[in-house]
């Protein structure tokens, strides 16, 4: 699916999301997509939701637009201003998100012009809200462009970025098979009775594997006396 959206999104644009339980992979995906979108020479800028910045304005946009800036003087006087302003380069009375959106939404599209662009937003349910909200907007108003926005998220958590209109894809946990190849590559000296144990107590969640065999390691000696030596 992600390999498709980037393929597509050279061409036409669009901002799907991923969803999915603690430890199911999203950030690993999201690593997969850039890397397969510098690939196929598309531009990549990413940002992630940090909870200490959840509370500053407009810091996630500016993770996002940093390293488009040395086209903000192309832009017109009133998106220029408005996006100046938002982004702390510049003094005056803040303006509203719509024009603030169509701003950062024609600085995305004019880079696009250069080279194709994926904008990759890890958490954002840590965005400041009015990133979120305006990348919210934006996402919803990038078909027929060359311009993707693709996000990831933990499905239980909620944001102020509108999930409304952009498709959400839900990332389910590897089936048996999956499971037992990530385990066998990721601890190969393991014994067959820990390697069933950690598959049974990760459910098909790499995540939840990682973190089993941690503690087994850290505090059951009885996983150390069942586990092969290399």
């Amino acid at each position: 699916m992600v390999r498709g959206f980037i393929d597509e999104a050279r061409d036409s644009g669009g901002a799907p999301l991923l969803s999915g339980d603690t430890g199911v992979g999203r950030t690993v995906l999201l690593d997969a997509a850039a890397g397969y979108a510098r690939d196929m020479g598309v531009r990549v800028v990413r940002a992630a939701g940090v909870e200490f910045e959840s509370t500053v304005g407009f810091a996630g946009l500016h993770q996002v637009l940093r390293p488009l800036l040395a086209g903000l003087g192309r832009l017109s006087e009133p998106f220029r201003g408005a996006l100046s302003v938002a982004l702390g380069l510049a003094q005056g009375a803040p303006s509203d998100q719509l024009l603030v959106s169509n701003a950062v939404l024609t600085l995305l599209v004019q880079a696009a012009g250069e080279r194709p662009l994926l904008v990759v937003v890890d958490d954002p349910p840590w965005l400041d809200r009015a990133s979120a909200v305006v990348l919210g907007i934006v996402a919803r108003r990038l078909n027929g462009g060359r311009v993707g926005l693709l996000g990831a998220y933990r499905a239980e958590e909620g944001t102020f970025f509108e999930r409304g209109g952009v498709p959400d894809h839900h990332v389910r946990p590897l089936d048996a098979t999956a499971a037992a190849v990530l385990i066998q590559d990721r601890f190969p000296a393991l014994a067959p009775r820990v390697r069933e144990r950690l598959l049974a107590e990760a459910q098909g969640n790499p995540g939840e594997a990682v973190l089993a065999r941690s503690r087994a390691r850290a505090g059951a000696p009885r996983w150390e006396a069942v586990s092969s030596r290399p």
